[in-house]
């Protein structure tokens, strides 16, 4: 919605993920977040005091990212699982984060989050850092047009 925003001058400024392949968008990155691991709090993996692991997730009920709505994210996570070697099982595909800590607390499966997710603290979910083959591999990017004259994208 931001990026069709953009395209008819409703918006000056959005956030994305890349890459966005759009003709008169501009776009820089704004931050690179760390993945981490959510469990539902009686997981076994839950109470491991090492640190996780990509391949240790082999096997897993993991919930997904949907490949249509949410292709950034399902893009980075298959490419991520396929250089650790590990196959999880994708029990559920979704949108939203927000849904998707939902479907960990119930017990459908664990969940690979941005690292800003652990501040939303849902009961009954605990989050873990895992090893990681690109160091904070999650992008978000400013996106403008280029023909925008907003003084307020200089900065």
């Amino acid at each position: 919605m931001q990026i069709e925003g953009l395209m008819t001058g409703e918006l000056d400024l959005g956030m994305a993920r890349p890459p966005l392949n759009r003709p008169g968008l501009v776009s820089r990155p704004l931050l690179h977040e760390q993945l981490i691991v959510a469990l539902p709090k009686d997981h076994p993996l839950a109470g491991l005091t090492r640190q996780l692991m990509l391949g240790g997730l082999d096997g897993q009920d993991v919930i997904m990212y949907s490949p249509v709505q949410a292709r950034y994210f399902n893009e980075l996570l298959i490419s991520t699982f396929t250089i650790a070697g590990a196959t999880p099982r994708y029990v559920q595909y979704v949108t939203q984060v927000h849904t998707m800590l939902v479907l960990v607390r119930s017990g459908i499966g664990l969940a690979l989050v941005p690292a800003p997710a652990a501040t939303l603290h849902p009961d009954g979910v605990v989050f873990r850092s895992i090893g990681a083959f690109r160091e904070r591999p999650v992008e978000l990017d400013a996106v403008w047009r280029s023909d925008r004259s907003n003084p307020a994208l200089l900065r």
